[in-house]
């Protein structure tokens, strides 16, 4: 690839007021194709930058059979190479290969598969492609492609254009074509830019093409003596009633029965150029070009009769020395008896804007799944703040009873004297104070993966192993309930504007059986002797300080560097409790101490 980039926008060329003007209108799908490049390399956000500082409307989507602007292309391009920083022969490059994988994926693959058998061919296809396509977009402006073989095995690819500076977006394409359709990677190199060969809105740029594969095979000879009846000259110019037909040299040999009506004028023997003009590919009218585009749809138009296209491929007879443009009749306007042609067009565009609907309602579609989706998610994330994952699937079976395998912790707390507290201070002072405590304790929450259970006044009751968080459950809780002790300090009681609450901990380990109530106003609840002793656990304890069960204990005792034991002096109902508290160095790390 050469080291300079060209210019999209040559004020010298054009002239910057001039380009809409010259390079005149296009399909959607390219800005299509371009905003999928744009979020494929860079993301959504980058792409909406673009799309805001090149006042794209929010809401603007642009359709596969929309028409639109050339400047607005132009104008998308500098802009992103303006945020990105990308070299535009770059930009241009990677937007090709996601033009022909976006074709490849909107139905247009086995066209382009069957289109010929190695690369060469398919380029000189094209313009018998685009020429097939103008059917669907009749006001499609495409380029012009032809190929000459190269004594090094590289292809010569001639490129004409009204469009200057997108020689690099051919580029992605042919490598993409080659690379999907032909399994070869191959690589271009611009030899040369001219300017103004066919016309002065003309650009003409030739690339080699090298690393092409070729899987032509030699036709196989058919058996048998079969031969075909002879052919009168009357009877082949009234069944090809468009052929033209001539030598080397370019002199007419035959012309067709129409082509005699059209132009009475006409003269065998005369010089073919004489009578018509060779519109398509951008060539030059010789016999040696028409050998190397044998396989290419041709354009030719009467010079006197410029209202008139004959379209067809041109035939290579007797050793090449004789060529036979096997065309129909096409008109750019309507004449007398063109009431037919104008209904066609008619049918054409009425079709192509049944398909524009189409698109469009395909893409609404698409945009109300998404915005269904990103509100089912909204729901989901409501509805998993109130009932865990796990448990959600089952109800959405129309289980009410669920099954949770496995040992649960849970803590439960309660704030000392909270019944006196209530009947000393306002509800205004008492619903402020268990705010700020319950937004700490929630965030807390999220940070070890725990689950609230409940709510009840003063009392604050986690769960701790109903999520699948890889952490372990009961550690979890513990280092919890330090937290929550530690972060109850930063709140003032109502009751004594110096101090802060105190609150009691309790934590027990076990089998939980969870629920579902109600049938409005849904509530997931935990039952069983687990929260019972948990509960207990609290209400039997010291204010400052984390009861823990003898369960809850067994289980701390496998973390021997985490946590300090006291054992209740005091223990109610003859059940042997302890206090924990967590031990730590001088670098706040926990050191390894057990009793």
């Amino acid at each position: 690839m050469p080291q300079s980039s060209p210019e999209l926008i040559d004020s010298s060329y054009y002239g910057v007021k001039n380009i809409a003007a010259v390079y005149g209108r296009m399909y959607g799908f390219i800005c299509h194709v371009f905003e999928i490049y744009l979020e494929r390399r860079f993301g959504e956000v980058v792409k909406e930058q673009v799309r805001q500082k090149a006042d794209i409307c929010n809401d603007t989507t642009f359709y596969k059979f929309q028409v639109v602007d050339d400047d607005l292309v132009v104008k998308l391009l500098q802009t992103a190479q303006e945020v990105t920083g990308v070299p535009l022969d770059e930009m241009l490059e990677g937007i090709g290969h996601v033009f022909y994988e976006t074709c490849d994926k909107t139905g247009h693959s086995e066209l382009m598969n069957t289109l010929a058998v190695d690369l060469k061919t398919f380029l000189r296809s094209l313009d018998s492609l685009h020429a097939y396509l103008t059917v669907s977009f009749s006001e499609m402006n495409a380029p012009s492609f032809h190929c000459e073989s190269k004594e090094d095995g590289s292809i010569l690819l001639h490129y004409y254009s009204k469009r200057k500076g997108l020689e690099y977006l051919v580029i992605g394409i042919v490598k993409a074509v080659a690379k999907g359709i032909y399994h070869s990677n191959v690589d271009l190199e611009v030899l040369s830019r001219q300017d103004g060969q066919w016309g002065r809105n003309t650009y003409h740029v030739s690339f080699a093409v090298k690393g092409a594969k070729s899987d032509i095979r030699p036709i196989r000879a058919i058996k048998g003596s079969t031969k075909w009846p002879y052919c009168s000259r009357e009877v082949f110019n009234a069944l090809a009633p468009y052929n033209i037909m001539f030598n080397c040299d370019m002199i007419l040999a035959n012309v067709g029965d129409d082509i005699t009506r059209l132009l009475p004028e006409i003269k065998l023997g005369s010089t073919v150029t004489d009578s018509f003009t060779l519109i398509k590919p951008k060539l030059d009218f010789t016999f040696d070009n028409l050998i190397f585009n044998q396989n290419t749809f041709l354009t030719f138009c009467p010079r006197k009769q410029t209202n008139i296209l004959l379209q067809g491929p041109v035939k290579l007879l007797k050793n090449n020395t004789i060529a036979v443009l096997m065309a129909t009749k096409t008109e750019r306007t309507r004449d007398q008896s063109g009431g037919d042609i104008v209904g066609m067009r008619s049918q054409m565009q009425e079709e192509r804007e049944s398909m524009i609907q189409l698109e469009q309602a395909g893409i609404k579609l698409k945009k109300s799944e998404l915005q269904l989706k990103s509100e089912m998610q909204k729901v989901d994330n409501l509805i998993y703040g109130m009932i865990p994952d796990f448990a959600l699937e089952q109800v959405r079976k129309g289980h009410s009873a669920i099954q949770v395998p496995g040992d649960k912790t849970i803590l439960a707390s309660d704030i000392k004297g909270f019944t006196s507290l209530c009947y000393h201070c306002t509800p205004e002072a008492v619903v402020k104070m268990l705010n700020g405590l319950y937004a700490l304790y929630d965030h807390l929450i999220e940070k070890y993966q725990l689950y609230k259970i409940e709510v009840i006044g003063d009392a604050y009751v986690v769960a701790g192993g109903l999520k699948n968080t890889g952490m372990d459950p009961v550690t979890a809780i513990v280092n919890f309930a330090f937290d929550m002790r530690e972060k109850t300090t930063e709140i003032l009681s109502p009751a004594e504007a110096d101090a802060s609450p105190e609150i009691r901990i309790g934590i027990h380990t076990g089998k939980v059986v969870a629920a579902v109530t109600g049938r409005k106003m849904k509530h997931y609840c935990l039952f069983g002797e687990t929260l019972d002793i948990a509960k207990k656990m609290e209400s039997s304890g010291e204010p400052g300080r984390i009861h823990i069960s003898e369960t809850t204990y067994e289980y701390l005792k496998k973390e021997k560097r985490r946590y300090f034991f006291f054992k209740d002096p005091c223990p109610k109902n003859y059940v042997t409790t302890y206090f924990v508290e967590p031990i730590r160095d001088q670098h706040h790390s926990a050191i390894c101490v057990l009793l």
